[in-house]
């Protein structure tokens, strides 16, 4: 209901703005501007985009019998609840496909959200470092920079010049493991929306000792 309230709002004309295009009001809210959204939600948007640009313009007076509101609410709920349930399957399939990959390997893998922010880590990685597989603000946690024995500060500023069209970082350093100090390789690649003015929206990495 928040997604649909943010889009009712960028795309409707206010007292104090002017109504954004449908095309506009998307980039906007894919691009994190208003907001964070669960990303499933953000995919079923770009799903229906075509749709939504269509009925934007139309009355909505065509709506106000209660009945055709009604059977068209049925339509949707029974449609979208099939659609949903596939996806979410799909989603779960892939979640466990990856956790099981992961566990397999000695690399540690690792993802970061900017809008956030959160860190999540492999399994076997947060395991192996005796940290939480989840954490928040990780550049001000001291739970994180106590394993990465300074290499973070640099990792962070190759990530920060990294662009859209040279998005990989990879830099040599070490990590605490086991309380003892480990050489590894940092690889990382970071994440960009799509759009005409790229913006960068995380990082996925893996750490090789």
């Amino acid at each position: 209901m928040s997604l649909a309230d943010v889009y009712d709002a960028l795309t409707s004309e206010r007292c104090y703005k002017k109504a954004f295009t449908h095309e506009h009001a998307v980039e906007m809210i894919c691009n994190g501007e208003c907001g964070s959204f669960n990303p499933l939600l953000l995919e079923c948007m770009l799903e229906i985009s075509d749709k939504l640009k269509t009925d934007i313009n139309r009355n909505p007076r065509g709506l106000d019998d209660k009945r055709e509101l009604q059977k068209l609410t049925d339509e949707i709920i029974n449609n979208d609840l099939a659609a949903s349930g596939q996806m979410l399957q799909q989603i779960e399939f892939e979640r466990m496909r990856s956790d099981f990959y992961e566990s397999e390997l000695p690399e540690m893998f690792f993802s970061y959200q900017m809008n956030l922010p959160v860190l999540t880590l492999s399994e076997s990685g947060a395991k192996r470092l005796g940290i939480s597989r989840v954490i928040s603000d990780p550049l001000e946690n001291e739970e994180v920079k106590s394993i990465s024995n300074g290499s973070l500060a640099r990792l962070v500023k190759e990530l920060s010049a990294a662009t859209a069209e040279n998005p990989e970082v990879s830099i040599k350093g070490s990590i605490v493991d086991d309380e003892k100090e480990v050489d590894c390789e940092y690889r990382c690649k970071t994440l960009w929306s799509s759009g005409e003015i790229p913006v960068k929206t995380g990082v996925a990495g893996v750490i090789i000792c």
